[in-house]
Parts: structure tokens; C-alpha cells; sequence
């Protein structure tokens, strides 16, 4: 380039070899530069946000099944789903007590835990959602129907039913989506450094010394019993008249 500035160029050749110029020095300190990665924000639960979607979906279905179920007291569900559906949503609300509580840094986390019973209520919706199809499938063949709850003054319909069944299954797998997700993170990243945060514990020698050093201060000023008695056994001085 300096040999390119000597030979003066004309200026319609001269300025797109600066430009190039300019470009590589700033490739150049750009590829030195050290690159960040970018951190997630945690959600409001301490789970990723790939988690947290499928928890607060998974929560509002719970929900919505719960209510169609009480129109037929789970009858069409060979009452599977109500109770299924209390189960989901007791621990969905516990989720947030349980990732805001802090811990000891000894203290587990918990957080396998949860994936445990993440899949422990995936195959409970499993069976619920079987009973629901087994209901709706076989309605011309028994007499465990529509018509037979009808006639006891039964809310339910055809709608209700098919809802229950394609909802439930949808549960299943929501549910089995956060297992194996969180379970993967566990495996590749380890847990969420956001759920349960450890409390750092305590220098304990800076423990030992702050109590070494409150227990030599005395309450009488910062003196003690042994000064107080060099002070008192110096004999008095006489002034010379």
C-alpha cells in the first residue's frame, strides 16, 4: 500500500484501495478480538426458555381438560383424567416454589427430581389418554356412552369428548418433551445455573478471625482489667516547687 500511495494513482483508483484497506484492519482486530457467546436470559422458573414454554403450555392444557372433564365427572374417561389433570397442575405450581428456593451449595437442586416426575405423569396421561380412546372408540359396542350419560343429566357431548381425547394426548406429549429435554440438559450442560441458586457459604477463617477479634474488645471502652491495673500501680509524680 505504500508503494500505491508513492506511485500516485489517480483518485478513482486510488480510494477503492483504501477502502480495502480499511476493511482488512478491521477484519483483522475483529478475528483478535475475543467472540462472546451469548448468555440466555433465565425465565421466571430458573428453566430455559425451550422448557419454560412447554411448562406453561402443558399447564394451561391441564387446565382446559380438568374443566371438560367435569362435565362428565370423568366418566368418559373411565375417571382417569380429573385426577390426572389435579396431579399435573398441583406440581406445575409447586415448580415455582421449588426453582426460587435457594440452596447450601451441598444441598441437591432437585432438578433431576423433577424430570423423574415430569415422566411419571407422562405415562400417568398415557393411560388416561387410552381410557378416553378406548371410551370414544367403543361407544356403539358397551353401553359406556354418551347416551347412557344423557340420560343421568350429563353436560358432555360428542365435542367434549373428542377434545378430551386429542388434548390428552397432546399432554402426553408435552410432558414427554420436558423429560427428555431437561434431561439432555442435565447430560450436556448440567443443570440450569438459575434454578435453586446456591447461597456461597462463609469464609469460616474469616468467621474465626472476626470472632477472635470481637472477643478482645471489652465492653469498658476497649480497655482492659490488665491496663487498668499498669495505670493504677504507677506511683504518683510530685512537682518540684
Amino acid at each position: 500500500m505504500e508503494i500505491l500511495r508513492k506511485s500516485r494513482l489517480p483518485i478513482f483508483l486510488s480510494k477503492p484501495f483504501s477502502a480495502l484497506a480499511r476493511l482488512k484492519t478491521i477484519k483483522s482486530a475483529s478475528d483478535g478480538a475475543p467472540h462472546s457467546k451469548p448468555t440466555s436470559q433465565p425465565t421466571p422458573l430458573g428453566l430455559p426458555l425451550n422448557l419454560f414454554v412447554i411448562y406453561v403450555v402443558s399447564s394451561i392444557n391441564s387446565l382446559i381438560l380438568l374443566l371438560l372433564s367435569l362435565l362428565d365427572l370423568g366418566y368418559l374417561s373411565l375417571w382417569t383424567i380429573p385426577p390426572v389433570s389435579c396431579f399435573t397442575l398441583i406440581s406445575h405450581f409447586a415448580f415455582p416454589f421449588l426453582a426460587s428456593a435457594p440452596r447450601h451449595g451441598s444441598a441437591p437442586s432437585y432438578f433431576s427430581t423433577t424430570i423423574v416426575c415430569v415422566y411419571i405423569l407422562a405415562v400417568a396421561w398415557f393411560v388416561a389418554s387410552i381410557a378416553a380412546l378406548v371410551v370414544a372408540g367403543m361407544a356403539d359396542k358397551w353401553e359406556w356412552n354418551l347416551d347412557v350419560l344423557d340420560q343421568s343429566g350429563g353436560a358432555a357431548t360428542v365435542g367434549t369428548q373428542i377434545v378430551q381425547v386429542l388434548f390428552s394426548w397432546i399432554e402426553v406429549g408435552l410432558l414427554v418433551t420436558f423429560g427428555v429435554k431437561g434431561h439432555r440438559r442435565i447430560i450436556n450442560k448440567g443443570e440450569p445455573e438459575s434454578w435453586r441458586p446456591p447461597i456461597p457459604e462463609q469464609d469460616k477463617s474469616m468467621v474465626g478471625l472476626s470472632t477472635v477479634v470481637f472477643d478482645s474488645r471489652k465492653p469498658n471502652g476497649g480497655e482492659d482489667e490488665g491496663m487498668k491495673e499498669t495505670k493504677g500501680s504507677q506511683p504518683p509524680s510530685f512537682a518540684c516547687s
